[in-house]
């Protein structure tokens, strides 16, 4: 979903839905609109998406690229998993760096969460 929806934005190509190939480890590229550098991205939902054994696979597998960026999609009182060396960024700090409003994206999936919660 996180793929899909970073594509809405101009400046994020996703390998595997636009150009037919997957990157080990790779779900988007980012690219940066001030400077056109690349950066190899991989996207979670949460801090805690990884189990520990996970962090190590990850900072491989975005260590094959020179730029490179740990996404935690949205921001939330849950704490870290992922302990490597790759840049991090939570919420705001990615989706600020996309065409897409992360106000507007947050609420929106509070409100599909709470719908989903109160069918429970």
């Amino acid at each position: 979903m996180w793929e899909r929806t970073a594509m809405l934005s101009s400046n994020v190509i996703s390998p595997e839905y636009e150009l037919g190939f997957k990157l080990k480890g790779i779900d988007v590229i980012l690219v940066d609109k001030n400077t056109g550098v690349l950066y190899y991205t991989q996207l979670k939902t949460k801090k805690d998406t990884l189990t520990g054994s996970q962090s190590h696979r990850s900072t491989q597998e975005l260590s094959a690229f020179s730029n490179a960026y740990f996404v935690v999609c949205i921001d939330c009182s849950c704490s870290w998993i992922y302990s490597g060396s790759i840049q991090k960024l939570i919420g705001s700090q990615f989706w600020n760096k996309t065409d897409i409003n992360y106000v507007s994206l947050d609420s929106q999936i509070g409100r599909v969460i709470r719908s989903i919660d109160s069918h429970i």
